[in-house]
């Protein structure tokens, strides 16, 4: 059974080791090293946490098992009143990879937060990345930003009401 707790400060050195368990595969394919969360250190990780934008940071429990987290940050500006989140760091640990497991969390997570528009960046070589945001209904929008010859982000969006 997938559930959610959230991440406190405390639990920071743990997210941050399987935050970079997590992206290393990445950094390697890519060699991203100035974007990809491989590369955060924990005092930078911190920072980003106590940022007053930050809406929550979860941790993905698998049978109980810490298993993968995500960020959620707002992000400006409101449209037309409507709130707008912004999706980040979505992981689940190499092991536990393919099992559907990264689109449940994502489904508990917006269910706990109220209508809004939400946005997400991801790696356009990664087709499992891109199914599995679609397959949550994010449709694919024109943000485009190259980060070297390897690789490009591509933006999502989507509207919950």
């Amino acid at each position: 059974m997938t559930t959610l707790v959230p991440v406190t400060e405390a639990d920071l050195p743990l997210l941050w080791q399987m935050q970079k368990e997590a992206f290393t595969p990445l950094l390697e394919k890519y060699r991203d090293y100035d974007t990809s969360p491989a590369c955060v250190t924990l005092d930078e990780m911190k920072i980003k946490f106590r940022r007053p934008e930050m809406l929550g940071c979860w941790f993905i429990l698998e049978d109980g098992e810490k298993v993968g987290s995500f960020y959620v940050k707002s992000s400006d500006p409101v449209r037309k009143g409507v709130p707008r989140f912004f999706l980040s760091n979505v992981f689940v640990l190499p092991a536990y990879q393919n099992r559907g497991i990264a689109r449940r969390g994502i489904r508990l997570m917006e269910k706990d937060f109220p209508p809004g528009d939400w946005l997400l960046y991801t790696i356009e070589q990664e087709p499992g990345n891109c199914h599995l945001y679609e397959k949550l209904g994010y449709r694919r929008n024109s943000t485009r930003m190259e980060v070297n010859e390897r690789m490009t982000l591509i933006g999502y969006e989507k509207t919950i009401t």
